[in-house]
């Protein structure tokens, strides 16, 4: 059957610049994500309006020097700041939806129209809140654009005395969960890693100048937080989780821990598969400095209107060029410690 479409001209309608910031303003990570090198997720826009599929861009280190004292001679000392570089490839991202036609609309009150839009901008952004996470967990099944890596060996610790994970590892249900010497052992392995893994500097509010390192945790990670009888987190929290609070890096987090502050985040990575019977509970937190991961945007998301069938039925649709990926140098991990746990679902409890 012969087809004769509307011209292309008279058609899209673009409301893409919209879309974009209310996505970006629902997205989880968008606290995280900024320009500089300063970021946990850094953003680069390099290839936007330009040809090409791949980005190389470059991972900052941090100084190690000691200065020096006094009136001692400074000029001859000084450091040399140090970059290695690391690539990202871009891919192009679609979504859309189409209603049934003109007259079931004409039977609905429902604005179908305003609901695509609305729609798909609530599933562009849970795509990208769910690429970001796994592809800095380095979860395999999540290959958009990038392969995802695996933690490093020397950038993942388990629960516990536990020494591995998922398929038939050793993390055993009761002994094995979150606490506040999981968040202490990934901190001590963060900073003693080589390269350390950068924090990020606070630029400006009550904590402007200072240091932290950020930890998201899976709700039954922070439910075992919580709970554990030897933790002091609920102390150490209880009085410290509103003053001071005003930069948007801390928006939504629950407390802060031996300088990093803490999340519960839902979209953490959690199976079922861990344990010696391969059949215990288990979550994968994440512990991020600056650095961890990158998103590379080769085109605005552009978001368009078109019609079908003698314009009986109104298409509406999403497309990006983009690009996620976890930043890597020599093999290791740059900026993340991933922190498996046992993480059952929480049962009722006597009191």
């Amino acid at each position: 059957m012969a087809k004769t479409g509307a011209p292309a001209s008279l058609t899209p309608q673009y409301w893409g610049q919209l879309a974009h910031q209310e996505a970006m303003d629902m997205l989880f990570w968008s606290r995280f994500i900024g320009t500089g090198p300063n970021n946990i997720i850094q953003r680069i826009d390099d290839l936007e309006g330009k040809h090409g599929n791949q980005i190389t861009y470059p991972l900052r280190m941090k100084l190690t020097g000691s200065g020096v004292d006094g009136d001692a001679r400074l000029r001859g000392n000084e450091e040399a700041l140090v970059y290695y570089n690391d690539t990202v490839s871009i891919a192009r991202k679609r979504f859309g939806v189409i209603t049934e036609g003109e007259w079931a609309e004409k039977q609905t009150m429902i604005d179908l129209r305003k609901d695509a839009k609305e729609s798909l901008t609530i599933q562009y952004k849970e795509w990208m809140d769910t690429e970001i996470t796994m592809k800095v967990s380095g979860i395999a099944a999540y290959t958009f654009s990038n392969t995802p890596v695996a933690p490093s060996s020397t950038r993942v610790i388990y629960g516990g005395a536990a020494t591995s994970s998922a398929g038939g590892g050793d993390l055993a249900a009761a002994t094995c969960v979150f606490t506040t010497m999981e968040i202490d052992r990934a901190i001590y392995t963060a900073k003693t890693a080589s390269p350390k893994i950068r924090p990020i500097t606070i630029p400006d509010g009550a904590f402007k100048g200072r240091e932290f390192y950020v930890i998201l945790a899976h709700p039954r990670q922070i439910y075992d937080l919580k709970v554990d009888s030897n933790s002091t987190w609920y102390a150490a929290n209880r009085d410290a989780n509103v003053r001071g609070w005003d930069n948007p890096i801390f928006s939504g987090a629950i407390g802060i821990w031996n300088g990093a502050i803490v999340y519960e985040y839902e979209g953490c990575y959690q199976a079922d598969n861990a344990g010696t019977g391969s059949n215990v509970a288990w979550a994968r937190a994440l512990l991020l400095g600056a650095q961890a991961g990158v998103v590379a945007f080769g085109s605005p998301l552009k978001s368009l209107e078109d019609d079908d069938d003698y314009h009986n039925q109104q298409g509406f649709a999403l497309s990006q060029i983009v690009g996620i990926d976890k930043t890597i140098f020599n093999s290791v991990d740059f900026g993340v410690i991933a922190i498996d746990t046992a993480a059952a679902a929480p049962t009722g409890v006597a009191h």
